[in-house]
């Protein structure tokens, strides 16, 4: 009983130790985001049918970041952190926008172009979709560090879809990089897992 009492309060100061813990960003250009369009089955005519999606939210400052967009023409938005900054664990910007015609048909597929530069311990670019409900559910994220430029194809043969009702919607959230003592987390509590078995 008494190593349970030990391992508990160890656990509970590690995680007390996370609280406070701030993103180091530096100054530069994180995420690009530009085309997004939806795929869906008109249910008129039977055909396979895409709906453009684009930006439609402010551009300029928000918080540490700053919002952009480079070219008049095409509604894509570009985030960077104009100064080198420490930001509080899960500081985030979200971009959102709406399709360009009314959507009528479930959407089975959504392809997205976009190019990351950050280290993901630091930042994150998200997509979420926001269901009719009230609930929010994370689509995608790149979460590998450096240069990523990619043409991403989400949902395609899954089986999931977005109701013609449903809001999509890029969050770039600011991430601690994790301490020496959240790794030692998993480990205490395999330690503690192995305890109870050689009792």
């Amino acid at each position: 009983m008494k190593k349970l009492s030990v391992i508990s309060a160890a656990l509970l100061l590690l995680t007390l130790a996370q609280i406070g813990q701030a993103a180091d960003l530096q100054a530069g250009w994180y995420v690009k985001l530009g085309g997004v369009a939806l795929y869906g089955t008109d249910p008129g005519s039977g055909h396979e049918v895409a709906v453009d999606w684009s930006f439609a939210g402010p551009v300029g400052p928000a918080g540490p970041f700053e919002v952009a967009q480079s070219d008049p023409l095409w509604p894509q938005r570009t985030v960077s952190v104009p100064a080198s900054t420490n930001v509080p664990d899960g500081t985030a910007v979200d971009l959102f926008g709406q399709p360009k015609t009314p959507i009528t048909f479930a959407v089975t597929r959504l392809d997205l172009i976009y190019e990351t530069n950050y280290v993901a311990s630091q930042m994150l670019a998200q997509l979420f979709v926001e269901h009719t409900s009230g609930q929010s559910e994370l689509l995608w994220q790149e979460s590998r560090s450096g240069l990523h430029n990619r043409y991403a194809t989400l949902l395609a043969g899954t089986g999931r879809t977005l109701a013609p009702s449903d809001t999509i919607y890029f969050r770039v959230v600011a991430v601690p990089e994790p301490s020496g003592l959240s790794v030692l987390l998993p480990a205490i509590g395999l330690l503690w897992l192995e305890r109870r078995r050689t009792r």
